[in-house]
């Protein structure tokens, strides 16, 4: 700013004094110089891109019919939506597009999960979902009703889709039906129950009505404590083998991945140590999933996301360094080739999970902003999505950050290729800023999109509170610490 004034001053006496040499203008101020630089460049071998999606849950989602929604959605960049949701799929009833009310469960005594009976909430019917698919080219993932509907009425729901022009692709036969809550252990008292009635009737009768679908069981966590320390009931850790040794036929396998921060307080968190967690939990859901799932069996993560606190009490969901953590547990899960789909947790929600914000509990929504974690989303399938493969980034000169007995990369990446074309997404985890040299990628000039933020630990925030930087670069860019950026040609 002095130099602006120091320069007008100069040029008022220039015009004043005629006789005054021409004053030349002042050189723009150099670029700061960065914490580090490294060069880049893809491994050798890459992986499938997986389909990248976010689950929806009906109980509070838009009106579908809502223009900022399917806006919003446009720039979230997915191809898959998970319909109708989550455990609350376990209740729906298509027809109505509505939970079936409480009143109406099972006389044996559905105990569990009354709430999803009783809440008020937009209808969800299969006419709102070829809505959405006609308005966004978003192909849906049927989460199947295995607790209070049949196989029959599931059948005719799939049919009813198809007679829509609802692509039936993907095909999940339930969800979490290995936790130990009530309603699930009566309906499957075992793991050995549901595997007899999926083995003999779901997936003969869905295989021969839609013989392209491609078929996906429950898949649980072979661990014997959580990733809270907290034992694990053996109806959830031996679930895995029974599926797997049993059922041979399904084409995919479920995970759901949620990882807590690991912060000190709620009131305290220390961001460091919330990305540890992510590396540290990673490692240990890797192991005991990826690793029993048998070689051509696809796997499907139908729900990932931070898990951090409560729905209301957070140390970072909703801030920036939720976004961060979200992004590294992304690029970790992109490196296995077996992981064959992705899908957030979730569109709408409580802003401790959700990538759109500023709604209304169980009804419309005004304003659909992304919300911080929304948009590192964004971002990620902006690069991804319309490629084949994707090729993880090796840098020349990475950081190691050690946090709470862990030890991370201060800067993550992955370039796919489009039309003989690369992109690239690089993610900076460190406080410190990086010159990345951009020639692994590109000789010409790249498009780049930045995100950070002065403070990644402001909590509820949306667009508006982040540092969203545009630009050219060629040769070299700058990487602000605690960011995530994009780069395409």
């Amino acid at each position: 700013m002095r130099l602006l004034y120091l320069l007008a001053f100069v040029l008022s006496l220039a015009a004043c004094k005629k006789t005054a040499p021409p004053v030349s203008p002042s050189p723009p101020p150099p670029t700061p110089a960065a914490d580090r630089i490294t060069d880049i460049s893809l491994s050798s071998t890459g992986v499938k891109t997986p389909k990248l999606g976010f689950m929806s849950n009906y109980l509070n989602k838009p009106s579908w019919r809502n223009q900022s929604f399917i806006d919003s959605v446009r720039k979230l960049g997915l191809e898959i939506i998970r319909y109708p949701g989550g455990t609350e799929s376990q209740y729906f009833d298509w027809q109505t597009g509505r939970s079936i009310p409480t009143s109406n469960w099972s006389p044996t005594g559905l105990q569990n999960h009354g709430y999803i009976g009783t809440v008020p909430h937009v209808s969800y019917p299969l006419a709102e979902l070829k809505y959405f698919y006609d308005q966004t080219g978003v192909k849906p993932i049927f989460c199947l009703n295995l607790l209070t509907k049949d196989l029959s009425n599931q059948l005719q729901m799939l049919q009813t889709a198809q007679g829509l022009g609802i692509p039936v692709e993907y095909i999940e036969l339930g969800n979490e039906l290995y936790f130990a809550d009530a309603d699930f252990v009566a309906k499957y008292a075992t793991p050995n129950d549901y595997v007899t009635d999926i083995k003999n009737n779901w997936i003969p009768t869905l295989a021969a009505a839609f013989p392209a679908a491609r078929l996906a069981v429950i898949g649980s966590f072979d661990l014997n404590v959580d990733l809270n320390g907290n034992p694990i009931p053996t109806r959830i850790s031996s679930w895995n083998n029974v599926v797997l040794s049993q059922i041979s036929t399904s084409h995919a396998i479920t995970f759901h991945y949620y990882l807590p921060p690991n912060t000190t307080t709620l009131s305290n968190p220390v961001i460091p140590q919330a990305l540890a967690a992510s590396f540290k939990h990673w490692s240990t859901l890797k192991q005991a999933t990826l690793a029993i799932v048998p070689p051509g069996r696809d796997v499907y993560i139908t729900e990932y996301n931070l898990n951090d606190g409560n729905q209301t009490q957070y140390a970072i969901a909703s801030t920036w360094t939720h976004g961060l953590f979200t992004a590294s547990l992304f690029l970790q899960m992109l490196e296995e080739p077996s992981i064959k789909m992705l899908l957030n947790h979730q569109i709408t929600g409580s802003p401790s999970f959700a990538s759109l914000t500023s709604f209304t509990p169980y009804g419309d929504t005004v304003n659909n902003r992304l919300s911080a974690e929304g948009n590192a989303m964004r971002l990620l399938h902006q690069v991804l999505i319309g490629s084949d493969s994707c090729y993880k980034l090796q840098f020349s000169n990475n950081s190691t950050i050690q946090a709470s007995g862990v030890s991370y990369p201060g800067m993550m990446g992955f370039g796919v290729i489009k039309q003989a074309r690369k992109h690239g997404i690089l993610l900076n985890l460190s406080e410190q800023s990086v010159q990345v040299n951009l020639a692994g990628l590109a000789s010409t000039a790249l498009q780049f999109e930045q995100i950070s933020s002065s403070n990644p630990l402001q909590k509820n925030i949306d667009t508006r509170q982040l540092t969203i930087l545009r630009g050219s670069a060629t040769g070299s860019i700058i990487i602000p610490p605690y960011s995530l950026t994009s780069l395409t040609p």
